[in-house]
């Protein structure tokens, strides 16, 4: 049964977290990543639920569930090398739509729609073990056990195998279980075809800007993104493919540059002698910045991920004149902001500092909407290069491609009111960059020089300035408290995942709260949530939503009015629903109903707040980033939980135990709450080690409050009561991405500590409910 146990969990959290990494690569920036994370774990609860009932159910579902097993395995590998950043429509670039999009499409739905699947087969054989345990809590210390395991095996199987070997192989190892050992073999059989499928899917559409023909040299997975590498220009030039995507370009001469960008370097350079280049080290903007000025004696350049600048250091150095090969050239990878910090405190000073590609929304932090990029536009950073690292005449740079306007704001309303700012916006018309525009902000404190260099690039015909408003960069500013880079996009994100906390919402009232609160699923709710999703997207997805509004919409007085109107309705039918059972759920539970669920559910509800906290708060602290950082969290979170399995101090069998149960609980939710604490007050802490033990204590917490629950209810609840905790938990993911957006991270953590200390006050509330039950242990 352990064993057993055991691989139920590893299974699931791999599923998990190779699907984390597909939604990374899949979804260009990291739009839905909670969202579908939320869905897809919709299935290992839903699961651990439906378990507790047996396992004839999932007998009689197996031919069902071995096929859409097979078919999400199908959906996910059908845009295995095609971009799909075409669902961004023209927001940034008009990108063109792959061959056969509507397959592609087609394997998209297939593969966010039956993401719950192989979750669901691994959490119901789970529930039933959980249900016919002698030992509740020893069951799930095994299941935990199972998916810290996992968190590594999962990393490091990805960066050796890729992303689709493993994914085979996960699915393959939930259905391989299933209880009917037909179905169990057409699975694997599926599981086979697909694998089979993958190693012959040669089929590439990348997004490579103006770029006809290329040669693929190499894939390589890396703890943030799947890199791919072409050549072009006869093979004289290297391309850098992120995620489908080409993101930089690197030549083996500064000739092949475009004009206008040869240029800007070149008066950037000029009497430039020490320069720290943050963002990429592909060696594009270090090979113009040396051929303009060979006297540079200090040249550093930093990249949050060690792959690609180990390759274009290393084997693939040719491509770009072998830049980082000169003397006083050096290269690190780590993260940006850590780098800024440990170099401003060590008194190092740079006569031009260039932040390099650090918008293109490709290192998120963990299980957030948040960006590790967005720290550094935040106010502390800024304070960082202009107090201490820029020197009294150096220049600030930083550049990214888009083509609108309004993202010049967040780039620069964070610096130092003392710094003379500049913006501009260039077109670039010389292959393979031709048509695609570029933003450079340009600051110093030097205004002499700023003009100088201003006057000199707006000579250029493609060059034009960006006419700043000092109200919209007041508005624009931001903090490490709250790094949102870009302050309207957050709260349209949240947004967008709202369908999938409604779905979240009806399941957990389906599960915990059948009769006071039940989320009908009816045909014409149905449609209210289509109506609402075809909106998003057509709002969304089509760019700007102003802009689609004026332009792709013909916006008669009718159009605006019947938009007025459907969004209303829309947004009534919600609001009073939503009022109207939590009304239903409250009178229910006052009088003394329903209260073992409402404990579980926000038992849950703060595990997975704390959970994403520290996920999103201190897995850039190590080493490597949050690339790794969110694999050891991971693990030393599922460790916490199964280490508690054997913890008297959760699990007495003693009865009497039960009366001193909530004031144990509030202590653990007091320590959580002053860990949580120190993690915000210490945001640059560089020590992993105590990283590692703050996460295991504030895992070991949340791991009480489960404990108390599953050690109080009888067998036949265990796995409602578990099921329950789940669904808490992920509403405790989403939640929090709404609580930093509203309120930072430092009163998040207070928020958290409370949510732990409402739950301690409805144990005590539903104790007696909990004695009836009968305790399982």
């Amino acid at each position: 049964m352990a064993a057993r146990v055991f691989v139920f969990g590893f299974g699931a959290n791999a599923l998990l977290c190779l699907f984390n990494r597909w939604v990374l690569v899949k979804f260009p920036l990291n739009l839905l990543l909670v969202g579908l994370l939320v869905y897809a774990g919709l299935g290992l609860a839903a699961g651990v639920l439906a378990g507790g009932r047996g396992t004839d159910a999932l007998k009689r579902r197996s031919l069902v569930l071995a096929v859409l097993a097979g078919a999400w395995l199908f959906g996910l590998l059908a845009n295995q090398n095609v971009t799909t950043h075409y669902l961004l429509g023209s927001v940034y670039y008009p990108y063109p739509l792959p061959p056969r999009a509507y397959l592609r499409v087609g394997g998209l739905v297939l593969a966010i729609f039956l993401s719950p699947v192989p979750l669901y087969i691994a959490g119901h054989l789970f529930g039933d073990a959980l249900r016919s345990a002698r030992r509740g809590s020893a069951a799930f210390g095994w299941f935990a056990l199972g998916m810290a395991a996992a968190a590594p095996a999962a990393h490091f199987s990805l960066l050796w195998l890729g992303l689709y070997a493993p994914m085979v192989a996960a699915c393959a190892l939930a259905v391989a279980f299933l209880p009917d050992r037909r179905w169990a073999v057409l699975g694997l059989l599926l599981c086979a075809a697909a694998a089979w499928s993958t190693s012959h899917n040669k089929n590439e559409s990348f997004y490579v800007w103006r770029i006809d023909e290329y040669n693929h040299l190499s894939t390589h997975w890396t703890p943030y993104y799947r890199l791919d590498f072409i050549t072009f220009k006869q093979g004289q030039c290297i391309g850098g493919v992120y995620n489908t995507i080409m993101i930089w370009y690197a030549c083996d001469s500064v000739e092949h540059y475009p004009t206008e960008m040869r240029r800007l370097m070149a008066e950037l350079s000029r009497g430039k002698e020490r320069v720290l280049l943050a963002g990429r080290t592909d060696g594009l903007y270090a090979g113009m910045l040396l051929d303009a000025n060979p006297d540079i004696k200090e040249f550093e350049s930093v990249a949050f991920d060690p792959a690609a600048a180990d390759l274009m250091a290393g084997e693939y150095a040719q491509y770009n004149g072998r830049v980082f090969k000169r003397r006083g050239m050096s290269v690190e990878a780590a993260d940006i902001r850590q780098a800024v910090r440990e170099r401003a405190n060590a008194g190092k000073k740079y006569d031009l500092i260039f932040h390099n590609g650090i918008g293109i929304r490709l290192f998120n932090m963990p299980h957030s909407v948040f960006l590790q990029e967005d720290y550094l536009t935040a106010r502390e950073n800024y304070d960082d290069i202009f107090n201490k690292l820029l020197s009294p005449n150096g220049v600030y740079v930083i550049d990214w491609g888009s083509s609108m306007e309004d993202e010049v704001y967040p780039m620069l309303a964070n610096i130092p009111d003392d710094v003379h700012v500049r913006a501009f916006h260039i077109w670039i018309g010389e292959f393979p960059l031709s048509g695609l525009p570029l933003f450079y902000v340009i600051a110093a404190r030097d205004k002499a020089q700023l003009d100088r260099i201003a006057a000199r690039i707006l000579l250029m015909p493609t060059v034009r300035e960006v006419d700043l408003k000092p109200d919209m960069i007041a508005a624009a500013k931001f903090n490490q408290n709250r790094p949102i880079h870009h302050k309207p996009l957050a709260p349209g994100l949240l947004t967008l995942m709202m369908p999938f906390f409604i779905l979240l919402v009806a399941a957990t009232a389906h599960a915990g709260f059948r009769e006071p609160w039940r989320m009908p699923v009816r045909r014409a709710y149905a449609a209210w949530y289509a109506g609402v999703l075809l909106l998003l997207y057509l709002m969304f997805f089509n760019g700007n939503m102003a802009a689609m509004f004026r332009y792709k919409v013909p916006m008669t007085h009718r159009t605006r009015v019947f938009a007025v109107f459907l969004f209303l309705l829309i947004a009534a039918f919600l609001v009073q629903y939503l009022v109207r059972s939590l009304g239903k759920w409250g009178g229910s539970f006052f009088a003394g109903r329903g209260r073992i669920a409402t404990y579980c559910w926000f038992a849950g509800l703060g595990s997975g707040l704390a959970e994403t906290f520290v996920y999103s708060r201190h897995a850039r602290n190590f080493p490597g980033g949050p690339g790794y950082g969110i694999v050891w969290i991971g693990a030393a979170w599922a460790l916490g939980f199964a280490l508690a399995a054997g913890s008297r101090f959760f699990t007495s069998r003693k009865s009497e135990s039960k009366s001193a149960s909530p004031a144990i609980l509030s202590v653990a939710a007091i320590a959580a709450l002053l860990f949580i604490l120190y993690i915000e007050i210490v945001p640059l802490n560089p020590d992993p080690a105590i990283g590692s033990v703050l996460v295991y204590l504030i895992s070991l917490c949340s791991a009480g409050f489960w404990y108390a629950g599953l050690s109080s209810v009888g067998a036949e609840s265990r796995a409602r009561a578990l099921g329950l905790m789940l669904l808490g938990s992920l509403a405790g993911m989403y939640l929090f991405q709404w609580l930093v957006v509203f309120f930072g991270y430092l009163k998040s953590g207070v928020i958290i500590g409370f949510v732990f200390l409402f739950a301690a006050g409805l144990f005590k509330l539903a104790q007696k409910q909990f004695a009836v039950s009968g305790r399982a242990e």
